[in-house]
């Protein structure tokens, strides 16, 4: 006897009414675990963008997967606003996830947002004293690569020439922290790095030794213009100094202080 083929989930339609209430982050948090990712990695960064090409393409009295002309277009724009897709097809792919998951497991789902005003108030504390928070997340086959941090510094500026506002190679340093008088005269950097996923704290010599120490030196390092950034990655991954995950790491975590700063 043949067997009976089985249909997926089916999405639920929703209306623009939830639609606008769930893009709503600084009111609304969700508490189904398997999107927090999606939302933490969205809010604050390209949220509101996100929020306006959906409206602009998407139908959502209709089901989303039969759309497919929306979906071609949402896919070209993401391209246009966020010039990292056009070099990643992760960060598409994330989008769009996000749409299509998000939404359709929070409302298939009947949840509600919670009740607990701490979740909002806990999300929002920083390491350093600030008040926004963000996890970044690059989806791809092979590797999930995110990265946690809080801060609301806004004392530090791209400088060419500077110490900070360039970097040079500065041979290959040494991974033993026990060179330094102490750690704790680099905390927040040693911070920054111990919040990257994968932790990243074995990085902190070179940190230092490229005069990278203060919470001042980050932030500025995080307005670099982009392809500075990208420059000198590219330049120690070539000297073996970096691995393309940490390269990719140290990307996503200044890029963070930079929206943030």
């Amino acid at each position: 006897m043949p067997r009976k083929k089985t249909k997926g989930p089916q999405l639920t339609l929703f209306t623009n009414t939830t639609f606008l209430d769930l893009f709503r982050f600084e009111d609304y948090q969700s508490d189904l675990v398997p999107v927090e990712k999606y939302e933490r990695f969205f809010k604050g960064y390209v949220t509101p963008k996100l929020r306006e090409l959906s409206i602009r393409h998407f139908d959502f009295n209709t089901r989303v997967q039969t759309q497919k002309r929306a979906w071609q277009l949402f896919n070209r724009d993401i391209r246009v606003e966020f010039p990292i897709c056009r070099e990643r097809r992760e960060w598409r792919n994330a989008m769009c996830a996000y749409i299509y998951r998000y939404l359709n497991d929070h409302i298939s789902r009947g949840r509600g947002p919670p009740n607990n005003p701490q979740l909002v108030q806990g999300i929002r504390h920083g390491y350093w004293g600030g008040s926004t928070s963000s996890t970044r997340e690059l989806l791809s086959n092979h590797a999930t690569i995110r990265f946690a941090a809080k801060t609301n510094s806004r004392d530090s500026s791209y400088t060419p020439g500077s110490t900070i506002g360039r970097i040079g190679p500065a041979g290959i340093p040494s991974s033993d922290t026990s060179d330094y008088s102490s750690v704790a005269d680099f905390a927040e950097v040693t911070l920054f790095l111990q919040h990257c996923q994968p932790p990243l704290s074995h990085l902190l010599p070179t940190f230092v030794n490229l005069g990278i120490k203060t919470k001042a030196h980050l932030t500025g390092v995080a307005h670099w213009p982009e392809n500075e950034l990208q420059k000198v990655l590219k330049d120690f991954m070539m000297k073996d100094l970096l691995s393309w995950l940490e390269a990719k790491t140290l990307t996503l975590a200044f890029d963070h202080l930079r929206q943030h700063a």
